[in-house]
């Protein structure tokens, strides 16, 4: 089914949306899909990704549409807008799940599991995804080959990443001579050459974790040692290895290959409670990027090899590794509520919340905090020993605090008043249709990011500054008058700019043809086109 999202596209300029009845002033809610979620898509380095293929799967993979009401999913801008089919909203003890695959050439994949509860009307999540030729700091990625003999290796044959690009550890694999390879469906493979990708990922490093995988710390339906179970997964060492022949993946091997990771010296071991050492025990657990599942493999000592802490294990196939600890969560979300004494009711505040465990950041989300929608939900998260931190737009931290209580209990945390509190900024946008008189009071709901002023060919650098609902937001992170801002806005299909642009305290705007009216910039004709298109659909 396609259903019309009531939109006429963020083409304009600024904030340019609503939607035209005829010259009466009608009231129309844009709101069909009441649920909806954007996905920011970055390669680690800050910069949006957008030659990836997207795929939903999951229990809930077909109540899931783009935000133009259709199925076809592309990423706009590093930007993926999803939503939910009307008929299909998430229930009281039903929420909605659904995975998000994306994947492209000279990326490694990445699978982003998805979870929207009732109540839950928009979320702004990220994901980044590793670009082999440019890795963030912390991550060593090599590519060597290896010649084999029909399709075998004829001695054993190691291959390694470098100490390098801030990551000062190294991952070995070591395959033995005699080996034979399988593709996932079990097919042996034929070749002359043995091609393979590493990954080393150094956990100390915020900017390297950022590609775990999963796009989190935090997962459920782990395949832990005592069955399957939401946890927290707190790293030592972390690698992805990947080997293909004849551009086939391979997935198996006839006798197992060895890998060794060395680990973070510096990591704490939960199990013992102290920097880890020679003769600890780590967990060894893998993740398939397919299914999204991490699985408990066994368990390895750390070892001193060449001054350096290691693990090594051996395995017969291939896929992310990661050793160290494990920490079974609460069976369902916590929930934390923030409030400030300078909190100004009808501002809309953007910020970042991160839960951390054993001093790294194992999930974050951005949110739009009100003094009327406060409380936001943190999933698969240890009952102890976590603790919350609170950022805003500007990366100020606004509050750190330990949660209390058990796993269903409610902590409020109190926000410190930022450095910098700007003056109220509200933007309203009306729209009217050629040929009409009266502006028509429609009024869309979409996302609106913004940066400092930056050269048009610079896409990097967006920060989210709120939810725009039915034309309407109101906001503090702006200065009015003297600083030039660019602004990205995203709704259904269309991302769409405006650079260069102050605003004032009051910003009133309608969208159409006439004379002091907005229609774009940068490419006014299409603009005018597609509004024309989107009055003509209705009538008007």
């Amino acid at each position: 089914m396609r259903y019309q999202l009531y939109i006429l596209l963020l083409a304009f300029s600024l904030l340019q949306c609503q939607n035209p009845l005829q010259d009466v002033e009608i009231q129309v809610s844009t709101d069909i899909i009441r649920y909806s979620m954007l996905l920011q898509v970055e390669d680690g380095n800050g910069n949006p990704v957008n030659d990836l293929t997207v795929a939903i799967n999951g229990p809930d993979a077909e109540s899931i549409y783009n935000l133009a009401g259709t199925r076809t999913f592309v990423l706009q801008g590093g930007v993926l807008g999803l939503g939910v089919h009307p008929r299909n909203d998430p229930g009281e003890d039903r929420p909605l799940m659904f995975d998000v695959t994306l994947s492209g050439n000279g990326y490694l994949s990445q699978n982003i599991p998805m979870i929207i509860y009732k109540g839950q009307l928009q979320q702004i999540r990220r994901a980044d995804v590793l670009n082999i030729s440019k890795a963030p700091a912390g991550i060593a990625v090599a590519t060597p080959s290896a010649p084999l003999q029909g399709g075998t290796t004829a001695t054993d044959v190691t291959v390694e990443t470098a100490a390098q690009n801030g990551a000062a550890e190294i991952t070995t694999v070591t395959v033995p001579q005699a080996t034979v390879f399988f593709d996932a469906a079990g097919n042996q493979l034929a070749g002359s050459q043995l091609n393979a990708v590493i990954a080393h990922v150094d956990p100390s490093k915020p900017s390297a974790l950022t590609m775990f995988p999963g796009g989190s710390l935090t997962a459920a339906g782990v395949q832990a040692q005592g069955g399957n179970m939401a946890g927290t997964f707190i790293p030592a060492g972390l690698a992805s290895i990947d080997m293909s022949i004849g551009g086939v993946g391979v997935k198996q091997f006839n006798q197992p290959v060895s890998v060794a990771i060395q680990v973070d010296p510096a990591f704490t071991n939960l199990n013992t409670g102290s920097v880890i050492k020679a003769g600890d025990l780590l967990g060894i657990y893998s993740y398939e990027t397919a299914t999204g599942l991490w699985k408990y493999e066994q368990d390895a000592p750390v070892q001193l090899v060449n001054g350096k802490l290691t693990v090594a294990f051996g395995t017969t196939h291939l896929t992310w590794f990661m050793a160290g600890n494990f920490v079974a969560s609460c069976p369902f979300f916590r929930t934390v509520a923030l409030t400030g004494t300078w909190l100004t009711p009808g501002i809309k505040y953007p910020m970042t919340i991160e839960a951390m465990v054993g001093g790294k950041v194992v999930a974050a989300i951005n949110a739009d905090i009100s003094v009327a929608e406060n409380q936001v939900k943190l999933e698969n998260l240890p009952e102890q020993g976590v603790s919350v931190r609170v950022k805003n737009e500007n990366g100020e931290i606004l509050a750190t605090s330990a949660l209390s209580g058990s796993c269903g209990s409610l902590n409020t945390i109190t926000l410190a008043r930022p450095g910098i509190v700007n003056k109220k900024v509200t933007m309203q946008l009306h729209v009217r249709c050629p040929n009409n008189v009266a502006a028509i009071g429609v009024l869309p709901t979409f996302y609106l990011y913004y940066r400092l002023a930056r050269p048009t060919s610079d896409v990097s650098g967006y920060k989210l500054l709120g939810v725009v609902e039915k034309g309407f937001i109101s906001t503090t992170a702006l200065t009015p008058g003297a600083v030039s801002y660019d602004f990205k806005a995203v709704w259904g299909d269309q991302v769409k700019y405006a650079h260069n642009k102050t605003v004032a305290a009051d910003n009133t705007a309608t969208v159409g043809d006439g004379e002091g009216e907005l229609i774009g910039e940068i490419d006014p004709a299409n603009n005018l086109q597609l509004l024309q298109e989107k009055c003509k659909e209705f009538g008007l």
